[in-house]
């Protein structure tokens, strides 16, 4: 049965209720009961435990919910709002829009503001300056030793990073809330006066804007999770033999791949740009997704034309006056590829396997 212990509140799982159901009613009617789950008895038996386990999970989740480390939503919002914070309410007509914070930024301040009552220490400045008006984020780099440290703080000082804010509010919390000989390291300085009225300098910085660039390359899903599908499929199946290896390819590509093994700890494999899409080609290049044996380097040359010129035996391959000078793409990276100019039976000698 569930219990509740210092570890938490423990149920037990339908398995468990079905188990201990069934020792009862053997125990009451004897060891030969049928309480086979088409049986009246095994029916009962699992009506019970169904019964059992959904109370237990209900009474799980209000536990939980109860809790502002695994709440959320409105549950999360209330046991905030017992820990002394209220609601506010607006006469106005709202727009809907973007969450001011969502669940898990409310649940960091909320055990951030639990510092609020701290003297003297740096989760009772940080609290402090966060409740400043406009002050958007503050940060405090310590450094408690004899000597500078990584963050170039010197011996015994802090260094308050705050976005936001007015300079003289920070200034005022900040020497409020220090401890008396700390040092204070920053490229702002602002002074203010102490109940003696005595001129003190308060030092802090604010963080700096740095300009951030990101790639990001968009690649359509759409008529792909076949493709992936099969590369899985083949990849879970592979021997890492040349004739495993050519077979998986025939099963991805519809016949229309080859491989050539190199003899020196890699192979080519040749594909028809018919069947080498954009996605396709991303995948094979960065995802690793094709069958390839341990330590073993695999290149890829897809075949840009797919009526071109070659000699017979060459997969493929037109006669005169029919096939034409083949595109080959090598890939050389997973973004940027080298294309040149070949003539189909050229390439299908230079990767001809020795004899």
């Amino acid at each position: 049965m569930a219990q509740l212990t210092e570890q938490g509140f423990i149920i037990e799982r339908l398995d468990a209720n079905l188990a201990h159901l069934d020792t009862g009613f053997r125990t009451i009617y004897g060891a030969d009961i049928n309480t086979d789950t088409d049986s009246p008895d095994g029916q009962l038996i699992g009506l019970i435990a169904q019964i059992k386990t959904d109370l237990e999970e209900l009474a799980e989740s209000i536990y939980k919910a109860l809790d502002p480390e695994a709440a959320s939503g409105i549950w999360l919002e209330q046991r905030v709002a017992y820990a002394g914070w209220r609601s506010a309410r607006s006469s106005q007509a709202a727009e809907v829009g973007e969450e001011e914070e969502t669940d898990a930024e409310l649940r960091r301040r909320f055990f951030i503001s639990r510092a609020k009552a701290a003297q003297n220490s740096v989760d009772g400045m940080i609290v402090k300056l966060l409740q400043l008006a406009d002050v958007r984020q503050a940060v405090c780099l310590e450094n408690d030793g004899d000597t500078p440290n990584a963050d170039d703080v010197p011996a015994h000082s802090l260094n308050i990073i705050v976005e936001g804010g007015s300079d003289a509010d920070i200034a005022r919390v900040i020497f409020d809330n220090k401890t008396a000989g700390t040092g204070l390291r920053g490229g702002v300085q602002c002074q203010i006066r102490d109940n003696k009225n005595m001129a003190r300098m308060i030092r802090f910085d604010r963080p700096a804007v740095v300009a951030c660039a990101a790639y990001l390359e968009s690649v359509s899903m759409s008529g792909n999770p076949e493709f992936l599908i099969k590369c899985r499929i083949a990849k879970n199946h592979m021997l890492g033999t040349v004739p495993d290896i050519t077979q998986a390819l025939d099963f991805i590509f519809g016949g229309q791949a080859s491989v050539y093994d190199q003899f020196d700890m890699s192979f080519t494999v040749t594909i028809r740009s018919d069947q080498a899409t954009a996605f396709k080609r991303y995948a094979i290049q960065t995802l690793d997704i094709l069958p390839r044996p341990a330590g073993v380097n695999v290149k890829y040359v897809v075949l840009a034309n797919i009526n071109a010129f070659g000699f017979a035996g060459s997969p493929g391959a037109q006669g005169f006056n029919q096939g034409k000078l083949a595109s080959v793409a090598c890939p050389n990276g997973p973004v940027q590829e080298t294309i040149r100019k070949a003539l189909i039976f050229n390439m299908q000698a230079n990767l001809t396997e020795p004899k």
